[in-house]
């Protein structure tokens, strides 16, 4: 129906913040974003989309648990990001984070605390943050409804060595759950069993919670005062330039669809 009035690309995201994100890279000329407001409503389009042979039309989706619980759905029309979601991907791309992070945080403090955990500011973040997603992984894949979402990192963190409290952490994520199909124990051992592979981490961290552990570091280590997970995911995405955007791999996938299809879609060259 828009195709009517609108005779640009229509490049599909699974919300308003991840259309934010990319806007100021799309070539408006020729492309424009829409939010499907859902995971499920993004590939059920997609669907339609190759189903009727609806042109130019393509869905960047997270990528979740691809390739570790899910299949890809198989479209010409559908690219995946390269971590666990479109923040995530954006937090580890190119040098996003360390500006992020200096920008906000006092440079002694941070360098103090990081040499005593013997990390880098990205090490420690993305392994703090893969507890979680592991935990995450497993009710996903096991179906026992343990809620994660807006987990609060900071309260199973030990700051000063940067590790997590996986016990604390199944307890919590436990308490938080309106029906949880496991105990707190149980998903602790699941999660200490998986094997934590560093090479792997990336994989497991959500946008949410590298934030949450961000913020966690800064207020409590990294001199940075007061500052929310929101202000710090904005700041990533206001962040993200072009160097940072052309280092993904979803980048690449984009511009390769673009010039199959004669189209463009990136302002980046």
């Amino acid at each position: 129906m828009l195709r009517t009035a609108d005779a640009r690309t229509f490049v599909l995201l699974e919300g308003p913040s991840d259309c934010r994100a990319l806007d100021p890279h799309i070539e408006s000329h020729s492309a424009r974003t829409l939010p499907a407001y859902s995971k499920s409503a993004l590939e059920r389009t997609v669907a339609l989309v190759d189903e009727r042979d609806f042109e130019r039309t393509l869905g960047i989706l997270d990528r979740d648990w691809v390739d570790v619980i899910h299949a890809p759905v198989e479209s010409d029309n559908l690219v995946y990001t390269d971590d666990y979601d479109l923040d995530a991907t954006i937090l580890l791309s190119g040098d996003v984070l360390e500006r992020l992070v200096s920008s906000v945080t006092n440079r002694d403090q941070r360098e103090t605390h990081l040499a005593k955990m013997a990390s880098s500011v990205e090490d420690s973040l993305v392994t703090v943050s893969a507890r979680i997603g592991i935990g995450r992984m497993i009710s996903t894949r096991d179906g026992y409804g343990v809620k994660f979402e807006g987990f609060p990192v900071h309260t199973c963190l030990d700051l000063d060595s940067g590790e997590v409290d996986v016990g604390t952490l199944a307890t919590i994520a436990v308490s938080r759950s309106k029906a949880p199909r496991v105990e707190a124990s149980e998903l602790a051992d699941l999660i200490d069993a998986h094997e934590f592979d560093p090479e792997e981490c990336r994989m497991y961290c959500s946008g949410h919670d590298l934030a949450a552990t961000i913020v966690a570091f800064i207020r409590n280590r990294w001199g940075g005062g007061s500052i929310s997970r929101d202000t710090v995911e904005n700041m990533a995405r206001a962040a993200l330039g072009c160097e940072d955007l052309k280092s993904m791999s979803f980048f690449e996938a984009v511009k390769d669809w673009a010039m199959k299809n004669q189209t463009t879609v990136w302002s980046c060259s």
